[in-house]
């Protein structure tokens, strides 16, 4: 017996779907209704145990069976010393249990897949040959041909069924029916002038549907049956196409109905296949819902207000079939959704009614929801059929009610503001009564839904929208333009405050849950909103009904509890502030008087505020809050607007800052005094931008400016005193603290502002700037000797550069360099001198400040490099050689410097690092060679050896600083010195102080043991050829050789990472710096997209194939991005990229660039890729092959055979691929027959 038999008898005693008596399908749990069998009771369970048990049994003597080894003839002393063999064939003792879960799923075969893609590519073959074969046009003959291989199909499918070979026959049936359509289509043909082709297309489909599914129930063949199920529903749909417009709803409708019986006769079919048929009812059930969505967007589409009766009665006829079908079909699959698209679509057809009386269009919005409350009250009291689940379907019917209802809401909204004798006035009003008929049903659904224990839930959720829409009701009512204005707002007003009592006050509103007065709360509140909104169309009632407002306000803040009003004092100041600044707009004020007025009153009231303790903490927070808007907004209008009312407000914020800075009221925490301390300085600058406005005619920036450095430079250096003075004034230490830093941080800020706008305004000029950074200098100076702060150094160095700055550019010098490199190259010289005699520095690290001078000097020149080049004076040619030059003197000083002094050996890593960042300047001129952007007097193809030639260079100095680099002493070997003793011993040359340094260190230490120590260089040496390339031989198949360098790298790579650690660059690093080589030299369209893309793919494939030979302890380790392909095991993550790459592009080209041999070549290399895969159990080549044939196929027939690509050749080789596919999987299939052979099986591939 074979591995099969094995298989479909377990099997068979597992399932449950079947009756074992009779093999009819179980319809009902726990007995037959064919025979009658009892399966529920005792002897039912015991007869499961002992299947269960039996094919346990069958499993393990198959288990046995593959584990007998092979007869091997025996020796003489191993004959003598052989014991004899158990005379019983199996051990007796009762068998584990197995359960079903626990039981191997049986897999794929790689001899099916053979199968099927061979047959595909020989079904694709014959149809090139009989259809696009230019030799061939007669149409019975291609009609015959077409006949002669649906037979072929049809006859393999049975054969292979007969050879229990299911799922290569459910295949070659699946390709079969492909045939089978075209048969039809060449039947559908012979029509006659006056008859449509479709209803020889439905009469065909509806005779080979019928005869597809007896065929497969009779041999078992699931393709047929499911085809078969498709065909029946199809056809409804294809008489459809012939007939009238007007008729291809009910035929859309006649296809649910075929699905409907579908299902039954898949209950008949079911115990055949000893299955529930799920595939075929869930494609019944997806052909319902196209058919639904298609007569829903018909309707939709094709239905409006203008349409005649008959169109209107005819679609609400279509939508109450749907309704009775759908509901039907709640006995099928996705129960719940049925259930809820027969009521919507019932509920949907009472409401279209209403659209029958055209006298009545004017109350249609009113109307329509009245008929949809009236439908949903109806479905809510009428008895349900057992199927069906009356919560899920009074949702159904309650959601359209509510969807419905938008549309006299959107009515409503639009009459808004409405005002004289215009006839949508009334619209208004009955949009009006529309929401609050939808409000009525709801209350009905609620009223009739608590009455039953399955929708209480529903009635709860019913009470709630209910109320929703019936606020939302009485919102409509007060919005409508019909009213006057003071009506609006009294009844508005009038309804917020009577909501709000009765959310107070009623016993039964208090005792409901927050659900139920959430709507009521939030009613209340937009009313109030809305009348707002609604006094803006009359100026006169904006001031009396917002004071209004303020006091239903007041009210209605009471509905919720005491922590929570905080919000509505925020927005009733907020609005009374509003209120004030209109009142003063309607007297005359110019905006900005208007403006800091308002905020004068607001930082007054903060005032007012924060000096009374009464007021409550989280009150007084509110108006700080609010008070902060308009100061700011002044505090911004500076910028368009400077004059004395600006003063005034900013002078009051400045006092409310000092208060707030001083005060030790309750609520008062460290963020709103160090707040205040940070107001102060920025204040009183403000306030003397805006005086200087004010009083000085002209600019005022020559004046204010300085003066504004002034009042920083007095600042800073009494920030330690008024520290003390806050503690001496009872105030914590930690807030005084806090406070000194936020003060020093504004009056930092405040300073780097003045220098901006001494370098931004042309009328400061540079002398103005020249003063502003020596009195800023000056005060920084102060501030490092009197309040011993060590960042005041840093500020004082920065502000007498900036001085510096300022007389070369008064003296007119216009070159970067003498700007740049005295500062920085002296404060590297400067650090260089602390390291060297073992100080830590001023304010940061010496290493730290000796990198970012020596680090900060080449920036400028680079970027004057990379952005302007060489001048039109030829005078900017000197940069990028010196620069080269510069990184060479680099590298000397960094061997040089330990031979200087031994402390200074800390510095040869930064040193060497800014050496590789200056060696840049050839990459960067490289590439304004390649772009252009410094045009030479050479022929074109000449730039790409120079451009080459500067690439060498930069590369060679970043490989070389980086080699020596990695070759310096460890980092861990710098400590810190235990004593000031040691610091000045000759041990403590290396020592650094353990603070961002550290971490500095630490972070190069990494690089430099990383793989990415030379991948810089790499970078430099392929951007600037890239960026080269030109029409010509000599940069093309340089940028191929230079790709070909690269890729020989990464095999190298690849090769000593396997045996031993490596700090050349990742293999996909390489491998992408090649690939962008390769597509800039394939730009140019002189080669082949193969002359590249083989190299690539290849040389990938052949770093996957060294991953797959890697030896034991390089698989052991963990595999990331940047080991690949070391750590990695089995050929998807190992061959796929190398597949990829040397497939993918030939596929491309053969869309765009569309040659014969390429097709070819790709179906020989994905033929290559499955027979490897197969031969030696890889998964990737198996599989991505088979994937490629359909794939080029597809290309193949988009470009259309017979014009770029030939049609012969094509098909001789899709039938000869196939051929060697068939061939391979019958060789396979005799191989491995009757066993449980590794090489068989899908999930065995690596």
């Amino acid at each position: 017996m074979s591995q099969i038999w094995t298989s479909d008898t377990v099997s068979a005693l597992r399932q449950t779907v079947a009756c074992p008596r009779c093999a009819a399908y179980l319809r009902q749990p726990g007995w037959c209704t064919q025979c009658g069998a009892d399966l529920g009771g005792a002897p039912g369970v015991a007869l499961h145990e002992a299947s269960l048990a039996a094919a346990a049994a069958i499993e393990r003597r198959q288990e046995l069976i593959n584990r007998l080894p092979a007869h091997v003839t025996a020796t003489a002393g191993q004959q003598a010393g052989a014991q004899p063999l158990p005379t019983s064939q199996f051990p007796r003792g009762r068998l584990p249990h197995t359960s079903p879960a626990n039981t191997p799923a049986r897999s794929i075969s790689l001899q099916s897949v053979l199968a099927v893609a061979g047959a595909s590519l020989v079904a694709v073959a014959a149809f090139v040959f009989t259809f696009l074969n230019p030799e061939l046009t007669n149409f019975a003959t291609r009609t015959t041909i077409v006949a002669v291989i649906t037979a072929v199909f049809l006859g393999s499918a049975w054969l292979m069924t007969r050879a229990k070979l299911q799922f290569s026959a459910e295949a070659i049936g699946g390709l079969g029916m492909v045939f089978v359509a075209l048969d039809i289509w060449a039947f559908s043909t012979l029509a006659a002038p006056a008859m449509s082709a479709w209803v020889l297309d439905g009469i065909g489909v509806l005779v080979s549907s019928a005869a597809l599914v007896a065929l497969g129930y009779i041999i078992r063949l699931r393709t047929w049956v499911w085809t078969g199920f498709l065909g029946f529903l199809s056809t409804p749909a294809l008489f459809s196409v012939a007939g009238s417009e007007n008729s291809s709803a009910f035929w859309l409708l006649a296809v649910f109905a075929a699905g409907l019986a579908l299902h039954q006769l898949a209950n008949r079919l079911g115990p055949r296949f000893d299955s529930r048929l799920r595939a075929e009812r869930s494609t019944a059930t997806v052909v319902h819902i196209i058919a639904t969505l298609y007569v829903l967007l018909r309707i939709t589409l094709f239905t409006h207000f203008d349409s005649n009766a008959q169109h209107i009665l005819y679609n609400a006829a279509v939508l109450a079939i749907l309704a009775i079908l759908t509901a039907l079909a709640a006995r099928t699959q996705l129960r719940r959704m049925w259930m809820f698209a027969s009521a919507a679509a019932g509920v949907t057809a009472v409401m279209m009614l209403p659209l029958l009386m055209d006298r009545l269009s004017l109350y249609w919005p009113a109307l329509v929801p009245a008929a949809g409350a009236l439908a949903l009250t109806l479905l809510a009291a009428t008895p349900l059929p057992g199927w069906m689940t009356r919560p899920v379907t009074l949702v159904g019917g309650w959601s359209v009610l509510l969807a419905i209802a938008l549309w006299p809401l959107v009515i409503v909204l639009e009459n808004i503001g409405r005002r004289g004798a215009d006839t949508r006035l009334l619209d208004g009003l009955t949009g009006a009564l529309g929401v609050a008929a939808a409000a009525a049903g709801t209350a009905a659904l609620w009223a009739l839904a608590r009455r039953q224990a399955d929708t209480a839930r529903l009635a709860h959720t019913a009470l709630i929208v209910g109320l929703w829409v019936a606020m939302t009701a009485l919102g409509s009512v007060t919005a409508w333009a019909g009213l006057p204005p003071v009506a609006q707002a009294i009844i508005g007003l009038t309804a917020a405050v009577t909501l709000s009592l009765i959310v107070t006050r009623w016993p039964r509103v208090l005792r409901a849950s927050g659900s139920v007065r959430a709507p009521i709360i939030v009613a209340a509140h937009l009313l109030i909103l809305l009348v707002v909104s609604l006094a803006t169309v009359e100026t006169w009632l904006v001031v009396p009904s917002g004071i209004a407002a303020l006091a239903a306000l007041y009210a209605v803040a009471r509905t919720l509890p005491r922590p929570e009003r905080t919000t509505h004092l925020v927005v009733g100041y907020s609005y009374a502030l509003s209120l004030f600044a209109y009142g003063m707009s309607r007297l005359g004020l110019e905006s900005i008087a208007v403006l800091c007025l308002t905020t004068a009153v607001a930082l007054l009231t903060a005032l007012a505020a924060t000096l009374l303790p009464r007021v409550r903490a989280a009150s007084w927070w509110a108006i700080l809050a609010v008070t902060a808007a308009p100061f700011l907004i002044g505090i911004a209008s500076v910028i368009a607007v400077r004059s004395g009312w600006t003063a005034l407000s900013t002078a009051v914020a400045c006092a409310l800052a000092v208060t707030l800075l001083l005060s030790q009221r309750p609520g008062l925490t460290l963020f709103v005094r160090g707040l205040a301390a940070s107001l102060i300085v920025p204040s009183l600058a403000v306030v003397v931008v805006c005086l200087g406005a004010q009083v000085l005619t002209g600019s005022a920036s020559p004046v204010i400016l300085p003066v504004i450095a002034v009042i920083v430079a007095v600042a800073l250096p009494l920030t330690g005193r008024i520290q003390s003075a806050l503690s001496a004034h009872g105030i914590a230490e930690g807030e005084a603290r806090a406070a000194r830093l936020a003060l020093e941080i504004s009056a930092l800020v405040t300073a780097a502002i003045a220098v901006l706008l001494a370098l931004a305004r042309t009328a400061a000029g540079l002398g103005t700037t020249f003063i502003v950074f020596i009195v800023l200098g000056l005060g920084a100076a102060a501030t490092g000797l009197f309040a011993h702060r060590r960042y005041a150094w840093g500020v004082t160095g920065v502000s007498f550069t900036g001085a510096l700055w300022s007389l070369l550019a008064l003296s007119n010098v216009t070159l970067v360099e003498p700007y740049v490199l005295p500062p920085t190259l002296a404060a590297a010289v400067i650090a260089a001198i602390l390291v060297a005699r073992g100080a830590s520095g001023l304010g940061i690290p010496s290493r730290t400040l000796y990198t970012l001078g020596l680090t900060i000097a080449p920036l400028p020149s680079l970027g004057f490099l990379a952005f302007w080049g060489a001048e039109a004076d030829g005078s900017g040619t000197w940069r990028a050689p010196t620069l080269l030059a510069t990184s060479v003197v680099l590298i000397v000083l960094a061997m040089l410097l330990p031979h200087f002094t031994s402390r200074l050996a800390p510095l040869q890593r930064p040193t060497l690092g800014v050496a590789a960042l200056t060696s840049t300047a050839g990459m960067i001129q490289s590439l304004r060679l390649g772009w252009g952007l410094d045009p030479l007097a050479v022929d074109p193809p000449l730039i790409m050896g120079l451009a080459l030639g500067f690439s060498i260079i930069a590369a060679a100095l970043a490989a070389g600083a980086s080699r020596i680099a990695a070759g310096l002493p460890p980092e861990h070997t710098i400590r810190r010195p235990r004593s000031l003793s040691e610091a000045s011993t000759p041990t403590a040359a290396l020592a650094v102080p353990h603070n961002a340094a550290t971490t500095g260190l630490t972070l190069t230490s990494r690089f430099l043991g990383s793989r990415w120590l030379y991948a810089p260089a790499l970078l430099l040496l392929t951007l600037g050829p890239i960026a080269a390339i030109r029409p010509g031989w000599f940069p093309i198949w340089t940028l191929w050789t230079l790709a070909s360098a690269l890729l020989c790298l990464m095999i190298v790579t690849a090769a000593r990472a396997r045996t031993r650690p490596v700090s050349l660059p990742p293999v996909w690093f390489t491998f992408v710096l090649a690939w962008v080589t390769a597509v800039a030299g394939w730009s140019e369209r002189e080669l082949r997209v193969e002359t590249f893309s083989l190299p690539l793919g290849l040389a990938l494939l052949t770093v996957g194939i060294i991953g797959l030979a890697q030896t034991d302890t390089a698989r052991a380790s963990r595999g990331t991005l940047t080991s690949w392909p070391i750590g990695f095991t089995g050929s998807w993550p190992l061959l796929t990229p190398g597949l990829l790459v040397t497939l993918i592009p030939s596929m491309l080209a053969t869309g765009t660039d569309p040659l014969t041999w390429r097709a070819i070549l790709v179906l020989a290399l994905a033929l290559v890729a499955i027979f490897v895969g197969s031969l030696r159990r890889l998964g990737a080549p198996f599989i991505i092959g088979l994937i490629v044939l359909p794939l080029e196929n597809v290309i193949v027939f988009a470009v259309q055979i017979g014009r770029s690509i030939g049609a012969t050749p094509w098909w001789i080789t899709l039938a000869t691929v196939g051929a060697v596919l068939l061939v391979l999987a019958v060789t396979s299939e005799r191989r491995t027959e009757g066993t449980n052979g590794a090489a068989a099986r899908m999930r065995d591939l690596t």
